[in-house]
């Protein structure tokens, strides 16, 4: 598809059956450059500006239209507390109410959630750094073919020793990265990994 035809099967298929109010940045935010990202990239919207929705939009997508295949993963680190890993869920579950994913979700919150998601070959597991961090369940996931990492609150997790094993052990091929609680203006795809690092630096409280 070209652009043109991404943003269209975008609004048909996958937000007006939904969420037929959408902002346009629901919508650039995901297609053309942003399908196959070939270095981590930011999703840069301000607080209540849907980047949970926008998420749950972006892996319906992917995986409708065939870009994300059906054997390929999807994890999504929300941030450290358990209330924002829940505020997934129930986004996911708002969006996802009427007109069912074309992929299968789940939250985990403990090693043996995490157990039983690998066994119902769950394809987009929502979760926080902690529950996974060890050595036991990295391996269990090391295993899965993870086509992309979502980090929300990047500005605080992406160069923390956690976070940065969890992506040395799972080696997934594409990563985005969500900032909350600010607004940031970046028109320009990040195009190489010393410039994502310097992005995120500057987003220090």
């Amino acid at each position: 598809m070209n652009l043109e035809q991404q943003k269209q099967a975008l609004w048909d298929g996958v937000y007006s059956p939904r969420f037929p109010d959408m902002r346009p940045h629901a919508v650039k935010n995901i297609i053309g450059p942003y399908i196959e990202p070939i270095k981590p990239h930011v999703t840069a919207v301000g607080t209540s500006g849907g980047k949970t929705i926008l998420t749950a939009a972006r892996f319906e997508f992917l995986y409708k239209y065939g870009y994300i295949k059906q054997n390929e993963k999807v994890l999504i680190l929300a941030a450290d507390k358990t209330i924002l890993r829940r505020n997934f869920e129930s986004q996911f579950d708002k969006f996802f109410k009427v007109h069912k994913a074309s992929f299968s979700y789940r939250t985990v919150s403990s090693k043996e959630e995490l157990k039983q998601a690998i066994l119902d070959d769950i394809q987009v597991i929502i979760t926080i750094p902690q529950t996974i961090q060890d050595n036991k369940s990295l391996s269990m996931m090391s295993a899965l073919n993870f086509k992309w990492l979502v980090q929300d609150e990047a500005h605080k997790w992406y160069f923390k020793k956690t976070v940065q094993n969890i992506i040395k052990k799972l080696k997934s091929s594409k990563k985005s990265f969500a900032k909350i609680d600010s607004f940031w203006n970046t028109k320009e795809e990040i195009t190489n990994d010393k410039q994502s690092i310097k992005i995120s630096r500057r987003w220090k409280m």
